[in-house]
């Protein structure tokens, strides 16, 4: 079966040099043919889904995970259902407001991945980037060396340095805007365990 990489970030994502890099990270994924597996918000892990799902070659699935029920709700708050294979509706968000209802399918994502690919969010994506670190799964950062959510990240990590470790790895966004398709093959050389 073929691995399964959850995307994390923002859903309101809209810096260009970020959606850039998620237009040639969606790409490589596919090409790998990688199953991607996201929150179905849109930001930056729809953009990578939304790439890897038009230029498939690949036997790529791209799943979503939705907090919510059934796809009429889904769709009325606003989530996201194009460019997926499969929509799970959990419906652990139905009777939840505000930010846990979509935190509430966290678990599940989390779970379902063998590694994850997060880019800059807020509480939401610390609070699956946690779960991860707790799961010990691999996970690649995307952000600016220096920025608020790294310094976050650092913290949930114990304060250890990420890029000595095995799981955690920091890409500083600075490198990765000017050689976009070099660094998007690393990142997957990574994940695989091959550097």
């Amino acid at each position: 079966m073929e691995k399964a990489i959850g995307i994390f970030g923002s859903s309101s994502g809209k810096s260009e040099p970020h959606l850039n890099f998620c237009y040639t990270l969606g790409d490589h994924l596919q090409e790998l043919g990688y199953n991607l597996i996201t929150g179905t918000c849109p930001g930056y892990p729809f953009e990578v889904a939304r790439i890897a799902f038009n230029n498939r070659k690949s036997k790529t699935k791209i799943i979503g995970i939705s907090p919510f029920g059934n796809r009429t709700l889904h769709l009325e708050k606003g989530m996201i259902e194009e460019y997926h294979d499969v929509i799970i509706y959990t419906g652990l968000g139905d009777h939840i407001e505000g930010k846990q209802a979509y935190n509430s399918r966290a678990n599940i994502i989390t779970n379902s991945v063998d590694s994850a690919i997060v880019f800059p969010g807020s509480e939401g994506t610390l609070s699956e980037l946690e779960l991860l670190i707790i799961k010990e799964k691999r996970i690649i950062i995307i952000s600016d060396e220096v920025s608020e959510f790294v310094d976050k990240a650092r913290e949930l990590f114990g304060n250890k340095n990420p890029n000595e470790s095995n799981k955690l790895h920091i890409y500083n966004f600075e490198w990765l805007k000017y050689k976009p398709n070099y660094y998007s093959k690393e990142l997957m050389k990574w994940i695989e365990g091959r550097i």
